[in-house]
This record gives structure tokens, sequence and C-alpha cells, in this order.
């Protein structure tokens, strides 16, 4: 595929001088492990929702990132989808009517 260079290991790739920043989209079990982990050895971190199965896990991290003065984001991309957007603005202009109820689904499709 033309990749310049390739890890054999998730710690190799962390130890990368190569490397500035990593996405974590591993199992949800698997996201404090290793978000500490990558920001421990200097990386900016894009890490799938949710950060951590528990709120608790998480100022440890925020005190890290803070320590390794390195990015840290959740990737919350739907929030921001343009799809969601126009629901909100046109639930706030009334065009849709009085809300009463919202069932949404959010799906890929992927040929």
């Amino acid at each position: 595929f033309g990749a310049p260079h390739a890890f054999g290991s998730y710690e190799e790739l962390l130890a990368s001088k190569e490397v500035d920043g990593v996405y974590i989209p591993l199992p949800t079990s698997q996201h404090v492990e290793w978000t500490a982990k990558a920001i421990e050895a200097g990386k900016h971190v894009l890490v799938e929702k949710p950060l951590a199965l528990d709120a608790k896990d998480i100022p440890s991290l925020i005190k890290l990132r803070d320590e390794k003065k390195v990015l840290v984001c959740e990737a919350f991309m739907v929030v921001y989808h343009p799809q969601w957007i126009k629901v909100r603005d046109l639930i706030a202009s009334g065009a849709i009517g009085r809300l009463r109820h919202v069932q949404g689904a959010f799906s890929y499709y992927n040929v």
C-alpha cells in the first residue's frame, strides 16, 4: 500500500520518534490503558468514544495529559455531523412542529 513504515506492535509504534499522534479505535475496554500509554510516550491522541467505561478513570488521564503537554480528544463525530445539525435547526425553527418524540439511527452505506 506504499506505507513508508509498518510497526510490529503498538509498543513499537509508541516508541517511534516519527509518530506525533495516534488514533485509538480499539475496543472500549482498552481505551484508558492505551490512551495512557500513548500520552506517556508523548503522543497526541484521538480516542474513539467513549474515552472510558468508568468516569473515575478520566481524571488520571487529564493529569497525565497536562504533565506531558499533549492534546487528547474524544472522537464525537456524530455530534457535529451535518444531518444532526440540520435536525437541530429544524426543531429550533419550529419547521417540523412541536417535538414529541425522537428516535434516531445513524449508519453508513458502505459499498
